[in-house]
């Protein structure tokens, strides 16, 4: 069934067509992506169907009793509510019901015989529309919602005006997804979540029964979600039955085809030019005429146009030494609020690490403390010899607002003539006039792209990212990836793209609850190994389970007594291993270890060998123990 059907929709930008002619269909619970780079008019076009704009020309048709759901820009929560008060106003039907319901229960306790019997028969009937609405479950609904978008349950009981913008934008989210509107258009829905609020809102989506229109540039949340994709690319509205991934490759066989088939025809006009220049005025004359006229006519192929041209490169102005940073016993706290507990790793030369864990873990926090933007309280952070380190904020707070661009590349390159600072400025999309304008004017992508230009001419041999790919499209985020593969020093970044970390990174730090765990591979070996130790933890708990399902047998002091003896021999052993774990850690340390690349792999080895041990030996104590407390009852 089809919900939504536009045809030949137009729309004028200061007096020419920002895109002709689009039509398109959207159909029942189909979930459709729209992609093109910054500018192309995605975002007119979504607001076009969702009803919010006007087009200047065209038809639009609506199936009968469709609802449509968007979160606005402007959101319409009441700031002077909680969210558990705000999200309750989507289920003002069953509040109502239920009001009802308690109404009717007052007037049958008093109510003679025959009024009784009416108002049995209304109770039942209220009573189940008020379960078949999801009457006895809309506040775990809500709750559960709150919770996957990273709302902790303890901080539920806040007015809204308390909360920060990206939270408030969450909430407005909860608010849409709550509705569950038969067309649902998503902008950006993932801006403000972090990795587990992203996974969360994915498995909802792929789960959601109704139609989706979605506009992000996160490429795994589209493969994972859309069936069917479309381009907007110089006006024109291109329809691929496939994710994002499937509509790469079909493009990019496309483009490869017109470009033989271009090739190919400049070769024959090539040609026939040739001929009619030499037979012209000879014997053929009218041969040649006749060949001009079919030139005439020929509709000649036209190369797509490059959505996104420009190239660079991170280089370094020297390397760094074997160790780059080493971070011991750190611990941070706001307002004696606990952020950062006690903190252990080491990064290495060409490390690419990515750092991830859910808002407010501290990641942002750790990183100023290793760039040195607030002071430790705790702890030591030792740089290594020779690090140069080059800091990408999120807020972007090395731009200066009131500066043009120009003046912004002059701070780092004042030698530079003009000339020099425009060609360097044009390889990131900054041409002709635009590279006067003030930076307060920029968009949050271009000031993105601004950011990263000032950080390469920084030559850092240690990069550090706080989210670089929030605002940039798709093609921006592409040629950042491949600039941060080919990079020859050390990352360390944070972002909650995960098709980014999995192609830059080849390392992960993860912080949780203010401590840090290393894994040995990208975002995506690190998911499996949480996923292998989510699937171990509950098969221990099921045999737990099944121990405990048993009949109670009777326990002599001498299996106790092994039990205990086998604790008491753990914790020896959990003793020593922690005590080898810091001889380790001050080996790596040192001047004869770290400038011996031989010696200091044998001790990194030794080093996580003896940390996977110590965290196995744990497993078993706690098993031992409530095995031993079980016994003991």
């Amino acid at each position: 069934m089809i919900i939504l059907q536009c045809k030949d929709i137009i729309k004028y930008f200061d007096g020419q067509p920002l895109f002709s002619n689009v039509s398109l269909q959207i159909h029942q619970g189909e979930k459709i992506a729209l992609v093109g780079e910054n500018g192309s008019g995605k975002t007119t076009l979504f607001n076009i169907l969702n009803g919010t704009l006007d087009y200047d020309s065209g038809q639009i048709f609506t199936a009968k009793n469709i609802s449509f759901g968007f979160q606005a820009q402007h959101h319409d929560l009441d700031l002077n509510l909680t969210p558990m008060e705000e999200l309750r106003k989507v289920f003002k039907h069953i509040i109502d019901l239920n009001d009802e319901i308690r109404d009717i229960e007052k007037q049958m306790s008093t109510a003679n015989k025959d009024r009784l019997e009416k108002l049995m028969t209304k109770y039942s009937e209220l009573t189940e529309e008020f379960e078949a609405s999801g009457g006895y479950r809309y506040e775990s609904d809500i709750v559960g919602v709150l919770r996957g978008l990273g709302f902790a349950a303890d901080e539920l009981d806040k007015k809204i005006h308390q909360y920060s913008g990206g939270q408030q934008s969450r909430i407005s989210l909860a608010k849409l997804l709550l509705k569950k509107p038969d067309l649902l258009f998503l902008d950006e829905p993932t801006n403000h979540l972090d990795i587990n609020g992203v996974l969360w809102l994915e498995n909802y989506l792929k789960e959601y029964k109704g139609a989706i229109f979605l506009i992000s540039h996160d490429r795994q949340f589209l493969d994972n979600i859309v069936s069917k994709t479309l381009h907007l690319h110089g006006g024109e509205l291109m329809k691929y039955s496939g994710n994002y991934s499937f509509y790469i490759k079909e493009r990019r066989a496309w483009e490869q085809r017109v470009a033989k088939e271009h090739k190919k025809q400049q070769q024959h006009i090539k040609e026939t030019e040739e001929f009619i220049r030499k037979n012209i005025a000879g014997q053929k004359t009218k041969l040649a005429q006749s060949r001009r006229k079919q030139l005439e006519k020929l509709e000649k192929i036209e190369l797509t146009q490059s959505e996104y041209t420009t190239d660079f490169f991170f280089d370094v102005g020297s390397n760094s030494g074997r160790f780059v940073l080493t971070v011991k016993n750190l611990s941070f706290s706001y307002e004696h609020t606990p952020v950062l507990k006690d903190l252990n790793f080491i990064i290495e030369r060409n490390d690419k690490i990515g750092l991830v864990g859910p808002n407010g873990c501290g990641k942002t926090t750790l990183l100023n403390l290793i760039s040195e933007k607030i002071p430790i309280q705790k702890g030591e952070i030792i740089h290594g010899h020779n690090v140069q380190l080059s800091y990408f904020s999120q807020t972007r707070d090395d731009l200066n607002p009131n500066n043009s661009l120009m003046e912004e590349i002059w701070d780092k390159k004042p030698a530079w003539k003009e000339g020099q600072v425009r060609a360097y400025l044009a390889k990131f999309l900054f041409t002709q006039d635009d590279v006067f304008a003030p930076v307060s004017s920029l968009s949050g992508g271009e000031q993105s792209r601004l950011a990263l230009a000032k950080l390469i001419l920084g030559k850092g041999n240690f990069l550090i990212l706080d989210e670089p790919t929030n605002h940039l499209d798709i093609k921006s985020k592409e040629v950042l990836e491949e600039a941060l593969q080919q990079y020859p020093g050390t990352l360390l970044v944070v972002s909650h793209d995960r098709y980014f970390l999995n192609k830059v990174t080849n390392k992960t730090i993860a912080l949780n609850d203010g401590s840090a765990r290393s894994f040995l591979g990208n975002f995506e070996y690190y998911q499996q190994k949480m996923a292998d130790e989510r699937w171990e933890k509950e098969q221990r708990q099921k045999e737990r389970d099944n121990i405990k399902k048993q009949p109670p047998k009777r326990k002599s002091k001498n299996s106790i007594k092994k039990l205990e003896n086998e604790v008491q021999q753990l914790e020896e052993k959990i003793a020593e291993t922690e005590d080898s774990i810091a001889q380790l850690e001050e080996q790596l340390c040192k001047k004869e270890v770290f400038t011996n690349p031989t010696k200091n792999a044998e001790v990194n080895d030794a080093y996580e060998r003896q940390k996977q041990e110590l965290a196995t030996f744990y497993t078993q104590w706690e098993e031992l123990e409530e095995e031993l407390s079980q016994q003991n009852q």
